[in-house]
């Protein structure tokens, strides 16, 4: 037997013995008595053993159980308990508490086991956690588990049970902590690996993760821990935040320490522009929070909404310092560096942020076949995280076991990985660029600018008449019900495109609508067509057939532009096959000139823009193509047919033609830098227009579920034309956080009168549209997603965005918004059919959402491409809305005029005839406006060819500047406002079109 201090009794007496070998006489007679009743007592023990005994209560109770007689175990468990049971006695009642039924009884006995038990106790332990767990009480579980592995570290299966625990609470930074320092990365599951992939996602089965946890929610209704898993599935729905915000209260009062739920409070705060409750979150953080470095990220976002750069970007390399792999982080530091003159620190920031968001789209929305887990090991082995890769080398292996690439790439990492030694400076940027000098920031409420003419609140003075049955404007887009209900394709969510152009040039806008047909039907008289309502004083008569522009392919989208400069607007029809080029012939006629140009291709185009890139006079052609391969087979739904998702076809190339000047087109996209990588692109929406301010006009294509691109124009200088991508670097290729989206709609004005664009895209369900900001003027373009600060954030998670366009409705000399919502179709519906929205602009580029007095914002529908043009001349913008099954809407703007106005017509003689991309810069009283006229307008659209601007109060324009693609600016003053002016380049004074 052994003592304290380990050594046996035998050789302690040995000891004792040796060292007393001169004592005196009679000490020596009463260690001969002692000596002899050892010996009597020595003899009765070894006789009591002799005798076969009987075993004790709770042996015989583990006897009963294991032989599967649970009535005798518990009978026996039961006669041990009411004494002091020791920890088996316990486990073994809560199993057979289990056994009956009675789940309170065991859980009441699992809590009586001590928790701190020391090596011998670690399986008791796991057994107690695992047990509570599956009772529904994940703190009991939770406490268990982390006693287990902090007697034994390795112990795989307790470590599992914990990164369980945090996945279905969705605790990724913790679980990330635990992985890092405690497992061989070849002991890693799938799951788990997923789980610690990315800080921003949550890994929840919706239908089985939730039933648990509301049964946990039952179980132990004073646990913070199921609310918490319950409260990211909320969030993660976004139409429950009200229910979440209460949730997230209650947790935080309940367990303070809990730092997941502290983060998640305070982005929630953040994100809903709830101000002063932020502040006081913050004000009663406890000092554990500092290490989490999801609160530095929300320190540095509300900083930098404050207008603090220098804190937010302290803030922001703190996250980074703590957690170097989360994207968000990294990106909007690097676009902080370089707002304040840092732009080669901003480089490793920026690279490390485009290779996160790489990693995590993968992870997120693609499958795990080996082509994918190769690229993501790929991708795991450039950002140094070596010991996710060899795990992630182990999956593939077990899609692929004869992989030589998985193998190798092992070997390799192995020798260069070592535990809780990820934390260099070429793989955590913060380590190398010290940017402790900047200062923590004083987190206090900022009083938001507004513009000087903003006043007092006031009742909204929007307000529109849904016309278009009333002024002959009959058109339904076609949708092929019975087909549907059996097979469903990609495709099957348009809703057809909208073109405004003045095709016979009387000054009344016609409108231009593409219709789609049966998918295998041919083309004949039976087949819809796309239709051409000519605008005779303010009624619509449907046109096609007799100007030859009744196309019957599957419409998608149309733009507008002249092409040869000859004064009559030519159409470009984008379909789903291919495409279709009408030149018109001034007659009131179109001819067919697809074939001879080149311009018809086979693909899946949405947007298009005809636009002078070359800076020759001759407007070229982009076209915005979406996915491949989507006519060939319908994806399978669940019970029903359904249409694949983005995420499972590649993209199609964009194309740009050059306009050659002698009736020929030559595509030259990639010579001039629109890339075409395999699978890129998946385009749907198209802007084009001077973005930067330097000569020659830029392209910003919207993706969905691809980065965003902005291809930035070299110039007159780059000749052959040249463009270079900077999405990215500009901050407008994702959401501030990283997140790619499913973006669609774009639409751009000035909305700071800052003289730089500022652009909206509208996006999918669950996810924010964003307003992408310039601020900065420095020679390279930099955006920042202001939509939070400008509130046009949280109230379109539950949308989906289409069409978008920007209009000044009653004249206050603010742009205020449209947005076109609604699902993809029936089958794929997540809402279904939704409604939509107008946003006032309150001064100082702040929106708020109105009803807008009109039938029509009160209806739900699919909608889709939207189009501003002032189709009655009264000097208000209108809007024309297409949907899908259901007719085109022609909104009137009837609000309550609040001022005054100009329209201004541009006509370009050095430069393309219909000068895309020229300013008009007005001043008028005490305000400025820059107004810059563009192409492509947003999804599948194309706006009137006019600059209409709300003047507020002013009656005169007092000075008018247009600044021409090419040739010198031009300057007029004193023109009358309430009129449309044709200003032609190069003419002495402005035209009044009466």
């Amino acid at each position: 037997m052994l003592n304290p201090n380990g050594k046996s009794r035998l050789r302690e007496s040995q000891a004792m013995n040796r060292g007393n070998d001169h004592v005196p006489a009679g000490t020596s007679k009463r260690r001969a008595v002692l000596i002899f009743f050892a010996a009597l007592l020595s003899a009765a023990l070894v006789a009591i053993a002799l005798v076969p005994r009987r075993p004790g209560t709770l042996d015989r109770a583990k006897a009963a159980y294991a032989r599967g007689d649970y009535a005798t175990a518990s009978r026996l468990v039961d006669a041990v308990l009411p004494e002091r049971p020791s920890d088996e006695a316990l486990v073994l009642g809560a199993r057979l508490a289990l056994i009956k039924r009675r789940p309170e009884d065991a859980l009441r006995l699992l809590r009586r086991v001590a928790d701190d038990r020391g090596v011998e106790g670690v399986d008791t332990l796991f057994e107690c956690g695992k047990m509570c767990g599956e009772l529904g009480s994940l703190g009991d579980a939770e406490r268990y588990l982390r006693m287990a592995v902090v007697h034994a570290p390795g112990y795989r299966e307790a470590n599992y049970h914990l990164l369980d625990l945090m996945r279905i609470e969705g605790r990724n930074w913790e679980a990330y902590e635990l992985a890092a320092n405690v497992f061989p990365p070849r002991q890693f599951r799938l799951k788990h690996l997923e789980l610690v992939g990315t800080l921003r996602d949550v890994w929840l089965d919706e239908a089985k993760d939730q039933e648990f946890l509301a049964y946990c929610e039952t179980v132990t209704p004073e646990d913070p821990l199921p609310q918490l898993g319950l409260i990211r599935l909320m969030l993660a729905k976004q139409h429950e935040v009200g229910r979440a915000k209460k949730a997230l209260l209650k947790a935080v009062a309940a367990a303070p320490e809990l730092c997941e739920a502290q983060a998640t409070l305070g982005e929630f705060l953040l994100d809903s522009g709830e101000d002063v409750e932020f502040l006081q979150w913050h004000a009663k953080l406890p000092s554990t929070a500092e290490r989490h470095p999801s609160i530095w990220v929300i320190r540095g976002r509300w900083s930098r909404l404050q207008g603090d750069t220098e804190g937010a970007i302290r803030c922001l390399w703190e996250a980074i310092r703590r957690f170097p792999n989360d994207r968000a982080s990294n990106l909007l530091i690097a676009k902080l560096l370089v707002s304040v003159g840092r732009d080669q620190d901003a480089v490793p920031f920026q690279q490390r942020g485009e290779l996160l968001v790489a990693f995590d789209q993968l992870l997120v929305h693609y499958g795990r076949a080996p082509a994918t887990l190769t690229e993501m090991i790929q991708l795991l082995e450039k950002l140094e995280r070596r010991w996710e890769a060899i795990g992630w080398c182990q999956i593939l292996l077990q899609t692929d076991p004869y992989s030589q690439f998985a193998r190798e790439t092992i070997d390799r990492l192995e020798m260069q990985w070592k535990p809780g030694r990820e934390g260099t400076p070429s793989a955590n940027p913060s380590l190398a660029i010290d940017l402790a000098n900047y200062p923590l920031p004083h987190l206090q409420l900022r009083e938001r600018t507004a513009s000087s003419h903003a006043g007092a609140p006031r009742a909204s003075a929007l307000s529109f008449h849904e016309s278009a049955s009333e002024v002959g404007l009959d058109f339904r887009y076609f949708v092929e019900d019975e087909r549907l209900q059996t097979e469903v394709y990609t495709f099957d969510f348009s809703g057809g495109g909208v073109s405004v152009l003045d095709y016979d040039c009387d000054g009344w806008p016609d409108l231009y609508l593409t219709q789609s047909r049966h998918w295998l039907a041919g083309k004949d008289g039976a087949e819809p067509r796309n239709a051409l309502f000519r605008n005779v004083h303010g009624e619509f008569v449907d046109v096609a057939e007799s100007a030859n522009v009744g196309d019957q392919e599957f419409g998608q989208g149309a733009a507008a532009g002249d092409f040869n400069c000859d004064g009559f607007p030519d159409l470009y029809v984008t379909n789903l096959g291919a495409n279709v080029f009408y030149l018109n012939n001034g007659d009131g006629t179109y001819q067919d000139i697809t074939e001879t140009s080149g311009t018809g291709g086979e693909g899946n185009s949405l947007s298009a823009a005809l636009a002078d890139f070359s800076g020759d006079g001759l407007p070229d052609l982009y076209v915005v193509n979406y996915l491949d391969r989507a006519t060939e087979q319908p994806c399978p739904g669940q019970g029903k047919p359904t249409g694949c998702g983005p995420h499972l076809l590649l993209g199609q190339p964009d194309r740009l033609y050059l306009n050659l000047g002698n009736g020929e087109w030559r595509d030259v996209a990639e010579p001039a830098g629109i890339p075409l990588p395999q699978g890129a692109g998946k385009g749907m929406g198209l802007l084009v227009a001077d973005f930067d301010g330097q000569a020659g006009l830029d392209i910003y294509v919207a993706n969905d579920m691809t980065a965003n691109r902005l291809y930035v124009n070299q110039g007159a200088a780059a000749n052959p034309i040249s463009f270079v991508e900077q999405g990215r670097v500009a901050g407008v290729a994702y959401d501030e956080s990283g997140t790619l989206q499913g973006s669609m709609g774009i639409a751009a004005r000035d909305l700071k009168q800052n003289g730089m664009l500022d652009v909206f895209v509208s996006n999918f369900y669950n996810e924010r549209n964003n307003l992408f900001s310039q601020s900065v003027q420095k020679p390279s373009l930099l955006f920042n997603d202001l939509s939070l600060d400008m509130n046009l954030a949280m109230s379109s998670v539950n949308e989906v965005g289409w069409g978008a366009q920007f209009l000044d409705a009653e004249l206050d000399g603010d742009w205020d918004l449209f947005v076109a919502n609604g699902d993809i179709n029936d089958n794929m519906a997540i809402v279904g059919k939704m409604y939509p929205r107008m946003f006032e602009n309150l001064g100082g580029a702040r929106f708020e959402p109105r009803p807008a007095a009109c039938d029509f914002f009160q209806t739900r529908n699919y909608g889709r491409a939207v189009a501003r043009l002032d189709w009655n001349r009264d000097g208000l913008d209108d809007v024309c809305v297409t949907h899908r099954g259901a007719p085109v809407a022609l909104l009137t703007n009837t609000s309550q005029r609040l001022g005054h106005f100009i329209a201004i017509v541009l006509i370009g003689v050095e430069c393309s005839r219909d000068a895309v991309g020229a300013v008009a810069e007005v001043e008028a009283g005490a305000r400025r406006w820059s107004v810059q006229l563009m192409a492509g307008d947003g999804f599948s659209a194309t706006n009137q060819r006019q600059i209409l601007l709300g003047l507020g109060a002013q009656t005169e324009v007092d000075k008018l500047t247009i600044r021409w693609p090419q040739g010198d600016p031009q300057s007029f003053e004193h023109l009358p406002a309430d009129r449309q002016w044709i200003v032609v380049q190069g003419h002495d004074s402005p035209i009044h079109r009466r």
